[in-house]
């Protein structure tokens, strides 16, 4: 797929990073439905990206803070009355925030209730599915010169919006709405062998500084119960090394969430 001026992915198509998220990607998108190869290339490649926290955070302020938050963001677009110095600009930070917007409704669902809403935030205003259809949508009007190529694939991304959030990579489901993505029903603690190989997949392509260990608590105490879903995951990772451990349970996290006494 050939991308616009500014889209060009940032991860090579070779890396095992990239064969493995295309690989997951088109295997769901597959289940539910979703055909189109150049909305699961696109969405292969955000998320190889998006492992980058630099290219998760790469919109910056005037003042050359990243920036966080989806209302800061839809402002930063604006070319009439905001910052936006061109029309371009306003393509780009739109572009950002579809993917922005795809990649926590559809990854991190909880975080967008959780975590994230009790912070003073703009985007606590926002309805995130809104704003990355309504993104999407504008770049897809982008339809001339260098983006006219592009310009029906961010369009049907824009229409397809919420079957991509609801239907996406790790198997989430939608019952009633946004709020009813839960993960599939596991079968009782202790689980059946063998077991699904994508713990060790997870390792070989991202590495342990880039894999952190979390359950879904509360649900994981009416299933296996908190202490076995750790002892678990531990137990799978018990022939690496302390570094790598470490790494896994706790670095990484203490890296991207620091926590200051």
């Amino acid at each position: 797929m050939k991308l616009g001026k500014g889209d060009a992915p940032m991860i090579p198509e070779s890396s095992p990073l990239q064969r493995f998220l295309k690989e997951v990607v088109e295997r769901n998108y597959n289940e539910v439905g979703v055909r189109n190869c150049e909305i699961k290339d696109y969405v292969a490649n955000m998320m190889a990206e998006f492992c980058e926290a630099e290219s998760l955070y790469k919109i910056k302020s005037a003042d050359g803070r990243p920036l966080h938050d989806v209302g800061e963001m839809l402002l930063e677009s604006d070319p009439i009355y905001g910052p936006a110095s061109s029309f371009d600009r306003e393509r780009q930070v739109r572009k950002h925030i579809g993917d922005y917007t795809l990649f926590f409704t559809g990854m991190f669902p909880e975080s967008l209730n959780g975590y994230r809403m009790r912070k003073a935030r703009l985007e606590g205003i926002v309805d995130f599915v809104k704003a990355g259809k309504e993104s999407y949508y504008i770049v897809s009007k982008f339809e001339h010169f260098e983006y006219a190529k592009v310009a029906p694939l961010f369009r049907r991304m824009s229409q397809e919006f919420e079957q991509l959030v609801f239907d996406r990579l790790l198997g989430g489901r939608r019952v009633d709405g946004l709020e009813a993505i839960f993960t599939q029903e596991v079968e009782p603690f202790p689980f059946d062998l063998p077991i699904s190989p994508l713990l060790d997949e997870a390792f070989n392509v991202f590495g342990p500084t880039r894999m952190m260990w979390g359950s879904d608590f509360p649900p994981v105490s009416g299933r296996e119960g908190y202490h076995n879903a750790l002892q678990f995951t531990v137990e799978r990772f018990g022939e690496k090394t302390d570094a790598d451990r470490a790494a896994i349970f706790g670095g990484t996290a203490l890296k991207v969430f620091p926590v200051h006494s």
